[in-house]
């Protein structure tokens, strides 16, 4: 029993984030630019992102870098980042992660893929608490 519980604790708070990101967004943007492409945020900042490797099953890491509009880095906002596969919501979920930044200011998240399939990325950027672009990474395993 305690296990059922916990099962349903942990499906119910991956739903509640997901909810809470898109209810906070308004928006959460379709992220179609493959990787090291430039990802608008706003007015002032873009992103781009790469993986450590040819996404897979089993450990890999995701990395942003942020820069300002003039192009030079940016290591201010905050990144929350979730992972989770679309058809099976719920039992691979990461729930919420903050994203670490490492010592040349690039952002950093573990993805943990256990099994083939559709997965997603959930990304929220944040300034001084407030959430400013919210996108989704679909890849494939």
């Amino acid at each position: 029993m305690p296990k059922v519980l916990f099962f349903a604790a942990a499906l119910f708070m991956s739903f509640l984030f997901a909810v809470s990101i898109s209810a906070q967004s308004g928006n959460v943007v379709l992220i179609k630019e493959r990787e090291k492409q430039k990802i608008v945020i706003n007015d002032n900042y873009y992103f781009t992102y790469i993986f450590s490797g040819k996404p897979k099953i089993g450990p890999s890491v995701i990395r942003i870098s942020i820069f300002n509009k003039d192009g030079s880095q940016n290591t201010s906002l905050e990144i929350l980042g979730a992972y989770d596969m679309p058809q099976m919501r719920g039992h691979h979920s990461s729930g919420p992660v903050k994203f670490q930044k490492n010592k040349t200011g690039d952002y950093l998240m573990p993805l943990n893929s256990v099994m083939r399939g559709k997965w997603e990325i959930l990304l929220e950027f944040q300034e001084d608490g407030e959430n400013i672009f919210t996108g989704v990474i679909n890849i494939n395993i």
